[in-house]
């Protein structure tokens, strides 16, 4: 249960926080906004955070945008797994806001 809250809460506060405050540090990006998210996961094994932009005319997420600017979709993904006795369990989730 943890490690699923966890994933979800970080792709949340993530795209929250890079919409305003991680487009700021252009020159980073994505790599602060990934810093960021994996950060906030101190118990989540391996955590794997892919950060894309989008422009809005492009509603299927297909083509990433070059930077990420005020207006765009920023699509933050956090995936990680859960090992069971019963074997690894896939987690992940996906957050998607407009940059502000």
């Amino acid at each position: 249960m943890y490690v699923n809250n966890a994933v979800a809460q970080a792709a949340r506060e993530t795209s929250r926080w890079a919409s305003v405050a991680g487009r700021s540090q252009a020159a980073t990006y994505p790599t602060n906004i990934v810093t960021h998210a994996k950060s906030g996961m101190a118990g989540v094994p391996g955590p794997t955070v892919t950060v894309s932009c989008f422009l809005p005319t492009d509603p299927t997420l297909g083509t990433p945008a070059a930077t990420c600017v005020s207006g765009d979709l920023l699509r933050v993904v956090v995936t990680s797994f859960f090992d069971t006795p019963l074997g690894s369990i896939p987690v992940g989730s996906t957050s998607v806001v407009v940059v502000n």
